[in-house]
């Protein structure tokens, strides 16, 4: 399976605060021409100094993704989090990367 980090690219996310936790949006696109091997995603919550909470990885089946996204695809998916009262999070980063 063909793999290029640098086509494959998060388009978009959301980090949403829903009354029992939060909602992460995303949607990753392969800016190639080629088809390429999904990505994996790290989710990092972050406070209100920018400080790491939480980090989780995500792999493709975790998220139900494609194995691969011919060029030019996108694909969107979302994942509920139930997360702590006592954890500040104020924040997220979501990066692609092959693992």
């Amino acid at each position: 399976m063909l793999r290029n980090p640098d086509s494959m690219v998060i388009d978009s996310s959301s980090f949403v605060r829903r009354q029992d936790g939060f909602v992460l949006h995303w949607t990753v696109r392969n800016s190639s021409a080629q088809t390429l091997g999904m990505t994996a995603l790290e989710l990092t919550l972050k406070d209100a100094q920018d400080k790491d909470l939480v980090r989780r990885v995500l792999l493709p089946h975790d998220m139900g993704a494609p194995s691969t996204l011919a060029g030019g695809q996108t694909w969107s998916g979302e994942l509920m989090l139930r997360i702590g009262a006592d954890l500040p999070v104020v924040g997220y980063r979501v990066l692609s990367f092959y693992p």
